[in-house]
């Protein structure tokens, strides 16, 4: 580091090296006035400072001396206006000096200072399972976020994932700038939308409704918080169906190998898009729902089957239909017309009974999640 040299100017002195034959005020008006001016685009590790010099310049140059304490004890010098590689969250104080390109001489502005904002972290990403408790998102997830800064520019599809230690995001963000946030899981790098606030498209073609859909709505930060926290909610219903065997029924052990819901007039949706701003599917596609996955059968036992489908469009009837074996030369295809009316985040069970050519769904519970609504991603400091 250089050593700072002050100048120590008397007016008779300045006169005499001069000229010497000067008058006082003439010789003063040569010296450079110089004013440290405020910081400007300050972000997380950057800012930009500025100066004003009048009188004469033109043989000096302008640098900036910088500190993060106030006595300047750790003060380093830069002939850069622009600062880069600061520390987030913390107060810099800095001085405009001129300096004589012999670097024997320097005027010096007023001192000033300014802090850069906290970098937005994540202190801590849950979400609410079905039985109404709260739980840590997996490490193995990876949660997609849209970020909007106070000039309205959105951060599309930013991926925050888990190191091990703590979630992180894939970008650096100052938490001054960001001022709205909406997040959703599993985060996918294609078929992602960029329009408005943008979104996913959701369907049951290839995950055979076993996605559990989670997403987080806007919320507004407030007041420069720096720590996020998250909660998902479903995007989604969960329906379950209990299945079990009539006892006069002639199948001991048997498998269902197929499983179809027939969707009625715009009632089931299989496909969508999720809409991260209203956290609301829509743009159906309507088609049957179809599983092609083995439910074992015991007489005497119940077998469960979950799934989480797209809510339903509107209350109406769907056709459930089973086809399925037990031994070589046994095989059964029985279906059961069902009124269903799925919403987001409630819970749907259905006790279902296998007879010799028929279906009796003999009890039908639905369960409201109370915890599906609101604000689920909070700021503060």
């Amino acid at each position: 580091m250089k050593k700072i040299r002050y100048i120590v100017m008397m007016a008779l002195g300045v006169c005499a090296i001069l000229t010497g034959c000067q008058e006082l005020d003439e010789a003063y008006s040569n010296i450079p006035i110089v004013q440290t001016g405020d910081a400007t685009d300050i972000t997380a590790t950057s800012a930009t400072l500025t100066a004003t010099v009048s009188g004469n310049s033109a043989d000096g140059g302008l640098i900036f001396l910088i500190s993060t304490s106030e006595d300047m004890s750790d003060a380093y010098e830069s002939e850069n206006v622009q600062l880069r590689n600061l520390t987030s969250g913390t107060t810099y104080y800095y001085i405009a000096i001129m300096r004589s390109s012999d670097e024997k001489h320097e005027v010096r502005g007023e001192m000033k200072s300014f802090t850069t904002l906290n970098i937005l972290t994540i202190a801590s990403m849950t979400y609410t399972d079905w039985d109404g408790t709260i739980k840590k998102l997996p490490q193995s997830y990876k949660v997609g976020m849209t970020l909007q800064d106070s000039d309205g520019k959105l951060y599309h599809n930013q991926k925050i994932s888990n190191n091990g230690t703590s979630w992180s995001f894939s970008t650096e963000y100052a938490a001054g700038r960001i001022t709205n946030i909406a997040s959703y899981w599993p985060y996918t790098n294609k078929d992602y939308a960029n329009d408005g606030w943008g979104g996913i498209n959701v369907d049951t073609y290839d995950s055979y409704a076993t996605t559990d859909y989670l997403v987080g709505g806007i919320t507004k930060t407030e007041n420069n918080g720096s720590k996020v926290n998250i909660n998902l909610k479903h995007a989604t219903p969960r329906v379950i169906f209990h299945f079990s065997v009539a006892e006069d029924h002639t199948i001991i052990k048997g498998f269902i190998t197929r499983l179809n819901i027939g969707c009625g007039d715009k009632v089931l949706p299989i496909a969508g898009f999720l809409d991260l701003e209203s956290a609301f599917i829509t743009g159906h596609t309507f088609e049957p729902y179809q599983n092609d996955s083995s439910i074992e059968l015991n007489k005497g036992e119940v077998s469960d089957y979950t799934f989480y489908p797209l809510p339903t469009y509107s209350a109406g009837s769907v056709t459930l239909s089973l086809h399925g074996s037990a031994g070589i030369n046994y095989q059964f295809d029985v279906q059961k017309e069902m009124e269903i009316d799925w919403k987001a985040g409630q819970t749907y069970e259905y006790e279902i009974l296998l007879e010799e050519s028929s279906i009796t769904v003999t009890n039908v519970t639905v369960e409201d999640w109370t915890n599906n609504e609101g604000g689920d991603i909070t700021v503060n400091d």
